[in-house]
């Protein structure tokens, strides 16, 4: 299953056969450190991203040794290709070679996207988001807007726990976290043992 990102699964496309294979060898040839990806057994799919001028994110999955939840993210646009890795430099380089255009309709869209695909020491931080109305959590929604940024409120995942956050989103693509107050504890619901009340230990 791709990564959820701006509305749906539904989002993402199975690149053509022919576009299929010219991705994987762009991949390949650009970025030399990767496993030898083998087109027979690769799917590749893709999804157009609203803030930078004719991209895309396409999600490159060789299936005859990765998991399900494993595969390569990459921005392309043309022949240019960058590989999301975790470092938020990857990301501030796109934004400037691909001209970033940040909208109060965007934004939350790239919030994901950016929460998404920088790592800490303990994983990405990801954002809640849903299509469904919820009258307690809500997808990345715009709170301010001033000549140079935008605020945003959203509800992060990380380490276990889930965060309301406060972000702060220039126009040129650098978010900052503001505050962020955790909200629940999703670790204390997964590791939960009912057999330790009883006094039952696991041989």
């Amino acid at each position: 299953m791709p990564l959820m990102f701006v509305s749906s699964d539904d989002d993402w496309k199975v690149a053509p056969a022919k576009t299929s294979a010219a991705l994987i060898k762009l991949a390949s040839d650009t970025h030399a450190d990767l496993p030898a990806l083998a087109p027979e057994n690769c799917d590749v799919q893709q999804i157009p991203l609203s803030f930078y001028k004719k991209a895309k994110l396409v999600l490159i999955r060789d299936n005859s040794w990765m998991q399900p939840w494993e595969g390569y993210y990459f921005v392309v646009s043309g022949k240019h290709i960058y590989r999301l890795d975790g470092n938020s430099n990857v990301i501030y380089t796109i934004n400037e070679k691909l001209g970033l255009e940040l909208t109060p309709k965007n934004v939350p869209d790239y919030l994901i996207f950016f929460s998404a695909f920088i790592l800490g020491e303990l994983g990405a931080f990801p954002l809640f988001v849903t299509e469904k109305k919820s009258k307690v959590f809500s997808g990345p929604k715009v709170v301010k807007k001033s000549k140079k940024a935008f605020g945003l409120e959203a509800y992060a995942f990380y380490d276990g726990w889930m965060f309301k956050c406060a972000y702060n989103v220039d126009l040129d693509g650098v978010v900052e976290m503001l505050d962020d107050v955790a909200v629940a504890c999703l670790a204390d619901t997964n590791h939960f043992n009912p057999h330790e009340r009883l006094g039952v230990v696991d041989a």
